[in-house]
């Protein structure tokens, strides 16, 4: 039998991507909401998509609150960034909300969430996450702790990496193996959060990545890609951090660097570690791991 489905932030590469998935299983009809301020339309999907364009800081319009009332399965991509915690915080349950009331269930309710989202991050991006998800969760939703996704072609932040070890001559390696990385494949991330979408789901945050692996042999892995001579250059994270620090208070731009660098090298080990992992559904697809 068909199931509905409401995917929203449609313009964003990772739904993008989700929904291009689960287009191919003829099971799921999927109601698309992308950003009044996108640029283009998506790619062609195919019938089963229907795609709506929506300011989702303002009241809800009637076809989007039908398709929520109606879904099988909500999946929350949208997001808003601000460089102010509370800005954020209110920006982003502003466009929560009405989507979590439509919903039949708040368990069907999945929000995209990051593994830099933990209670003890300095970045903002990773703190009003974290406040979000834990303002699903304590409402009966679902977020999912999301790890670096690796894609062909490179995008996102893995994009910003990858570019960086192809065109910097440097080898870089930090003091004691690095920060950890939580990786995982695009079509690995689809599966199974498509799959999970059949669970039923105890309200809380599960996370969705691979084992995580130290930040040199993450690096090491990306540079057998690109092969070429480099010079070794040693990092401390500490002095990453400090620097980052002191970075947020400088300005705008300053400050939006900061806390993309925070954001991508703090990480709370512990509290992920304690995370289970995202349910696997039945007919979640069996994919073999690539390279980074």
């Amino acid at each position: 039998m068909a199931k509905s489905l409401v995917v929203t932030g449609a313009n964003s590469y990772l739904a993008r991507m989700f929904i291009g998935y689960v287009a191919k299983k003829p099971k799921w009809h999927v109601c698309a909401v992308a950003s009044h301020r996108g640029a283009s339309p998506p790619e062609p999907w195919g019938p089963r998509i229907k795609f709506i364009r929506a300011d989702l800081t303002q009241a809800l319009p009637e076809s989007i609150v039908e398709a929520a009332s109606q879904a099988d399965a909500i999946v929350q991509f949208a997001w808003t960034r601000d460089r102010r915690l509370d800005q954020a915080c209110d920006l982003n349950r502003r466009m929560t909300d009405p989507l979590l009331a439509c919903a039949s269930d708040p368990s069907i309710f999945r929000f995209i969430s990051t593994v830099a989202a933990t209670p003890t991050t300095r970045s903002v991006y990773g703190r009003s996450k974290f406040e979000l998800a834990r303002y699903i969760t304590e409402r009966g939703g679902v977020a999912v702790a999301c790890g670096l996704v690796k894609g062909d072609p490179p995008a996102g932040p893995y994009a910003l990496l990858s570019r960086c070890i192809k065109l910097l001559p440097l080898r870089i390696r930090f003091a004691g193996g690095g920060p950890l990385v939580y990786p995982i494949e695009i079509e690995q991330m689809c599966s199974r959060l498509a799959g999970s979408l059949d669970v039923k789901i105890v309200e809380g945050t599960y996370k969705l990545c691979e084992p995580p692996m130290p930040m040199n042999g993450f690096l090491e892995k990306i540079e057998l890609l690109y092969p070429r001579l480099r010079v070794p250059m040693r990092i401390h994270v500490g002095t990453l951090m400090a620097m980052a620090s002191l970075m947020s208070r400088l300005g705008t731009s300053a400050a939006l660097l900061s806390d993309k660098v925070l954001t991508f090298f703090q990480k709370d080990d512990a509290y992920l570690a304690s995370l289970p992992d995202l349910p696997r559904g039945s007919d979640c697809d069996v994919l073999a791991e690539r390279g980074p």
